[in-house]
């Protein structure tokens, strides 16, 4: 028999992605949801700048090779998009804002945006050796176009607001994240501290992810006799 640790994590992470997907075009006739006409009224694609915040969990386990093995759970509980005109969000949501069609209306305002829904925790696993680890990661999405309708707001800004939803995909999301921590701490017992990541992630053909991380852990560690790694 020997001995392996095991250290049981919550975490926060939190997260600056660059997202985009396929190019949603207004409905035919939608000039009548934007009246008096005004501007260009051109449509513009748009991909989206945002924010993002995660709670989560990850047991893991030390081998006697040195690797740590790990499961790791996490739900999505805040976002923000910077790049969206007038889109619709929350704050602290499961939605996030993948890419909108912009109309120049005067002012800028959301015409259709594609909205990612993640309701369900995402599940996957980890592998780490020294200071670097390896998450490949699922996680259940629908994702809904939502088509908008003008506010002309006169002697102010225009803005607009979401007509109607169309669901246009879901099932199941990859995800690859790559973490660095510069203390080489995978592999020690005390684990809390910080990390940084990058990570992808794809929905279907329609929408992807990419960006940075942080993450800041918080420990739990007790050691358990068994034979992990035995040689």
């Amino acid at each position: 028999m020997s001995a392996a640790d095991v250290s049981f994590q919550a975490f926060i992470q939190g997260d600056l992605s660059y997202s985009d997907g396929e190019s949603q075009e207004p409905m035919s006739g939608f000039e009548a949801d934007f009246l008096p006409a005004g501007g260009s009224m051109n449509t513009d694609h748009e991909p989206d700048w945002a924010i993002g915040l995660r709670l989560g969990l990850e047991p893991s386990w030390q081998l006697q090779s040195g690797w740590r093995i790990g499961v790791v759970t996490w739900y999505n509980v805040a976002g923000y998009s910077f790049s969206s005109e007038t889109g619709e969000q929350d704050f602290f949501s499961t939605e996030r804002i993948v890419s909108e069609t912009s109309l120049d209306w005067w002012d800028d305002v959301t015409a259709v945006d594609l909205v990612l829904k993640r309701d369900t925790p995402a599940v996957g696993v980890s592998v780490a050796k020294n200071g670097l680890k390896c998450v490949v990661a699922v996680q259940q999405y629908d994702l809904v176009r939502r088509d908008y309708a003008g506010d002309d707001v006169f002697g102010g800004t225009n803005d607009s607001h979401v007509k109607s939803e169309t669901d246009i995909d879901d099932g199941f999301g990859q995800i690859i994240q790559l973490w660095y921590d510069p203390t080489d701490n995978f592999d020690a017992s005390d684990r809390a501290g910080a990390e940084y990541g990058v990570f992808y992630e794809r929905y279907g053909s329609d929408a992807w992810f990419a960006g940075v991380s942080i993450r800041v852990n918080f420990n739990w560690f007790f050691e358990c006799m068994g034979t992990f790694g035995d040689e």
